[in-house]
């Protein structure tokens, strides 16, 4: 979920609470502070670690705390661990070390390397246009070496893929989750075996993305599909407004949460800005219209 800023730039906690209990009262399962979305790799470490405590106090154990401890270093995800693990998260996710290109072994022996020293639940996340992927065989590995990896979060948008990682790690583990994190292909991902989806459009539509799974898995698969076909205009009008997620703190505003502005200086002037709001708010209510009750 994005991450609330106060017009000085500083976390605006009241909102980001009043955003969490709206999240929480639309009946999704998790909250996932410090994630792509939430811009962490644009915030300090005082900020990172302010947002995980302030998003595990506020849920008090009413929903799934899920937090982004990535870092291209093992020491310094290992201390983020540590740290998140302290403020009473549920689980963490971590992404392979992004930057510099790494080979398939040199990423397993980071996450190797991490799992071993951080005993608690981890979600893999496989997110290659921003991070050196996870390999199928990879995944398949650490899944069998480290019961406490419990999932992979893939963002790859890839449903090949995800049918092929499914089928591969249900050799070795019977509980190992798999979650897609591209917003446009949930219903799809669910046709070849997704648990579900942890994708950037449930903190402004939740309605929509809890209802495809819902539509899904209650055995009305047109239904769902339909839903789905209607929702990625409004995905793609998001993703392509500005520099990410400038367009999601739109459709938050489309929903009553001023969020502020993204952590980087805006790049957008105020007439594309406004016309690209109300092109969101007109999709979101009428996506909205084909929400089954």
């Amino acid at each position: 979920h994005l991450t609330p800023l106060s017009s000085a730039g500083d976390l605006d906690e009241a909102t980001l609470r009043r955003y969490l209990d709206w999240l929480i009262d639309q009946g999704i399962q998790g909250l996932f502070p410090a994630g792509s979305t939430g811009e962490f790799v644009r915030f300090d470490e005082a900020t990172w670690h302010r947002v995980v405590r302030v998003v595990c106090e506020h849920a008090a154990g009413r929903i799934t705390v899920v937090a982004g401890a990535a870092s291209p270093g093992v020491q310094e995800t290992v201390k983020r661990c540590d740290a998140f693990k302290e403020l009473g998260v549920d689980a963490l996710v971590l992404v392979a070390p992004y930057y510099f290109p790494l080979s398939d072994d040199a990423v397993f022996a980071f996450f190797d390397a991490v799992a071993t020293r951080v005993q608690h639940p981890i979600f893999l996340y496989h997110i290659p246009a921003l991070a050196n992927g996870i390999s199928i065989p990879n995944i398949v590995r650490l899944a069998e070496e480290h019961p406490h990896i419990v999932g992979i979060k893939d963002s790859g948008g890839d449903v090949s893929r995800m049918a092929e990682t499914i089928h591969a790690v249900g050799n070795v583990r019977d509980d190992f989750v798999c979650l897609t994190g591209y917003d446009a292909a949930l219903a799809p991902m669910l046709a070849v075996g997704a648990q579900g989806g942890m994708v950037a459009s449930s903190g402004i539509v939740p309605e929509v993305m809890l209802a495809i799974e819902r539509l899904y898995k209650s055995g009305k698969v047109d239904a769902a599909m339909d839903l789905q076909r209607r929702f990625v205009p409004l995905f793609n009008e998001m993703i392509r407004v500005g520099s990410f997620p400038d367009g999601f703190r739109l459709g938050a505003l489309a929903r009553g949460f001023d969020l502020g502005p993204s952590w980087l200086p805006d790049s957008l002037d105020a007439a594309t800005k406004q016309q690209a709001a109300e092109r969101i708010q007109a999709t979101i209510l009428e996506l909205l219209e084909h929400v089954p009750a």
